[in-house]
């Protein structure tokens, strides 16, 4: 008889018990300061942040707003309080303030934390602590950014699935095929609702529960779906686990929801099936001039010879072929960033690249222009939002910038939106990147009317909320890039991170190159610079550059099944890695996005183009240990060149070759085998 079937049989004290607690330890909670309680147990005050009864150091007490896992709901009546209580110093981890660190007297020190945990929302994990084996305490670990909370909301915890298409999704499910559900632990009943790629799915009759969190559903017929806007009711937890206001799904119409196996049937009955005529010789990759389906933008020409000509005036010796990369990379990715290793000009690359565009000058702003660039150092200091942002501050009611002036820069931009604006985050991985941009990571790629910023909930008071409104807008006239060293001071990205944005590394040109490109420097006047500089920053010039064409035109049929058996491969070694729709969906883009010259012909081969796109956004996601990923790379000592590995076959077949010789991906694949071989862990 399990431990769930009914709460009479439910003992603590058992060993089986105290397995399935210890287990909740990876479960993800909501929770906010527990207000308007009958008790607070070892609280000096009735408060939920205070000095304990003996005075020796503060507690904190939280109440779950979103379920808990079951077997904790049981424990709950074996208990004095029902609340999660805290030690800052044990349970807050990087989200400590600093100023507390420093402060030695107690009530001041309730006074930092009231300022920074009021009227937050906490993810956080549970921690069931015995004490003597007779009291049994809930206590807690912060693991994740604070958001702000609308008091009386609660939360409804809502997988999200990553690994598959919504099409491929509701296959598995008509199909009865086990359906992995990573972050979701709550009870046997399975989760009401499930995210699939802009879709929410509705289960009416539940799950079955199998083995390593795979679920089966019950009654698929029953199964609907809808496409209704979600996207401002939900708060972040992991890429596999997202957390929605309860009242707005309980309150989502009927009519919105759509039965999966209707909308199949109906597809089957309607729909014509789509065939490829194969027979006659598998489709050979696009021409180049047919990379694009737009005419070339003279402008864009005009200003990558710009670009060319202004880092070359200020020392910066980049081929060609570099500064183009970098530049299809701002302009089709919300975030870019430049690493590689330090003092090879990637913050003056950045810095040059904003110049070009008109945001700022080296040389001084005329009188009446706006800076329209922001750099902001990282500090390793950095552990949430409110650090780069500011916060409100709750005892004077006034919302309080950051230092970076990064609050003040969004509502500049929003309030200028027909410009482009650039913030570089210099240095980005000193801190983890997650903890203080994971608001901007969820945001940045919804529709334009839903990149909204919170600074601080609108049903606070704010007596400067002329200047500094409740939310801020992330409009497309935005561009971030971040530079990030690769040595032991840095942290390194995740996954869910290195999806969402491009990597590029300049590629440093020899000693001899540079001295000759300074010897032999252009003489021509730069015919594109600073007049032009008003219609490059222009949003709808800058914008126009990376659209109206077809994205997924951009493959035949040979290279998608290409990226198919690189995914296979991939995932076999870490269900958790692959080749995403989202990661495909961006090479294309980056494909059909890249300019053309002043011969009309394009600044970049495609073959180089797909080359470099699977060593920046496939090949950075490939890190971990010789157990793990010895089969995928490859072991090598330095100096040999052919390496047993399933990536290096794979790029080397005839298929592979007829797309690029991927010689840029094969040396990343070479140094992650020697890695392996000299460490047992490639990076």
């Amino acid at each position: 008889m399990s431990i769930y079937d009914t709460a009479i049989r439910f003992d603590p004290h058992t060993h089986e018990t105290k397995k399935a607690l210890e287990n909740t330890r990876s479960s993800l909670v909501l929770g906010v300061l527990a207000h308007d309680v009958d008790r607070y147990p070892s609280a000096r005050d009735h408060y939920p942040i205070t000095v304990n009864s003996k005075g020796t150091g503060i507690l904190m007490y939280i109440r779950p707003i979103s379920k808990e896992p079951e077997i904790i709901s049981l424990l709950d009546n074996y208990l004095s309080s029902p609340l999660y209580v805290g030690k800052p110093k044990e349970h807050l981890g990087s989200h400590l303030p600093p100023s507390f660190k420093y402060e030695s007297n107690h009530d001041r020190q309730v006074e930092i934390l009231k300022q920074k945990f009021e009227n937050k929302v906490f993810l956080f994990r549970p921690r069931i602590t015995y004490l003597d084996n007779t009291k049994i305490f809930k206590n807690f670990e912060i693991a994740g950014n604070l958001e702000e909370w609308k008091e009386g909301t609660e939360y409804e915890p809502v997988p999200k699935i990553t690994n598959l298409s919504s099409d491929e999704f509701e296959l598995k499910l008509q199909q009865g095929e086990s359906i992995l559900l990573k972050d979701f632990d709550y009870n046997k009943i399975g989760p009401q609702y499930v995210i699939c790629d802009d879709f929410l799915y509705y289960f009416k009759n539940g799950w079955a529960s199998l083995d390593q969190k795979q679920w089966a559903p019950h009654n698929v017929p029953a199964i609907t779906k809808t496409n209704v806007e979600w996207f401002n009711h939900f708060i972040f937890g992991t890429e596999s686990l997202w957390f929605i206001d309860t009242a707005f799904l309980t309150n989502i119409p009927a009519h919105k929801w759509e039965s999966i196996a209707t909308i199949h049937a109906e597809d089957e009955k309607e729909t014509p099936v789509e065939t490829f005529d194969t027979s006659s010789s598998k489709q050979s990759a696009p021409q180049t001039a047919k990379m694009s389906d737009k005419p070339s933008s003279h402008e864009e020409h005009q200003f990558l010879e710009h670009l060319w000509n202004i880092t070359r005036e200020n020392g910066l010796y980049y081929s060609m072929d570099t500064l183009v990369n970098f530049h299809i990379s701002v302009k089709t990715n919300p975030v870019t960033i430049l690493s590689g290793m330090s003092g090879t000009g990637k913050t003056r690359l950045a810095l040059l690249y904003a110049e070009a565009l008109g945001l700022y000058s080296s040389t001084g702003l005329l009188e009446g222009e706006k800076n329209r660039m922001l750099v902001i150092p990282i500090s390793p200091a950095y552990t949430e939002p409110d650090d780069l942002m500011g916060h409100l501050n709750a005892s004077t009611n006034l919302y309080v910038p950051s230092d970076t002036g990064f609050a003040d820069f969004l509502i500049q931009a929003q309030n200028d939106e027909q410009n482009m604006y650039m913030v570089i985050f210099d240095e980005m991985n000193l801190s983890q990147v997650e903890h203080w941009f994971a608001p901007f990571i969820s945001r940045l790629e919804l529709t334009e009317e839903l990149k909204e910023l919170q600074l601080y909930s609108s049903n606070q008071v704010c007596h400067n909320n002329a200047k500094y409104p409740p939310t801020v807008r992330l409009g497309n006239n935005l561009l971030f890039i971040g530079t990030a060293n690769l040595d032991e001071t840095t942290r390194n990205f995740s996954d869910r991170l290195l999806d969402r944005v491009n990597i590029v590394v300049p590629e440093k040109i020899s000693f001899k190159e540079f001295f000759e490109a300074r010897v032999n420097n252009r003489d021509e006047d730069d015919d594109y610079g600073s007049e032009l500089s008003d219609k490059y920053r222009n949003r709808d010039v800058y914008r126009g550059w990376a659209s109206g064409f077809d994205v997924w035109n951009a493959f035949t049929v040979d290279e998608m099944d290409f990226f198919e058996g690189l995914h296979r491969i991939i995932n076999d070694a870490d269900p958790q890695k692959g080749v995403s729709f989202r990661a495909l969906k961006k090479i294309a883009e980056y494909i059909k996005a890249i300019p053309l010259n002043g011969e009309n012909q394009p600044y970049l081969d495609r073959r180089l183009v797909i080359d470099l796109q699977v060593k920046q956004r496939i090949l950075t996601k490939i890190r971990g240990s010789s157990e793990q990923f010895r089969d995928l790379i490859g072991v090598a000592a330095d100096g040999v060149s052919t390496i047993n590995g399933q990536l290096f076959a794979h790029f080397t077949d005839t298929t592979a070759l007829s797309m690029s010789d991927f010689s840029n991906t094969m040396n990343e694949i070479r140094r992650k085998a020697r890695e392996l071989h000299m460490y047992d862990y490639a990076t």
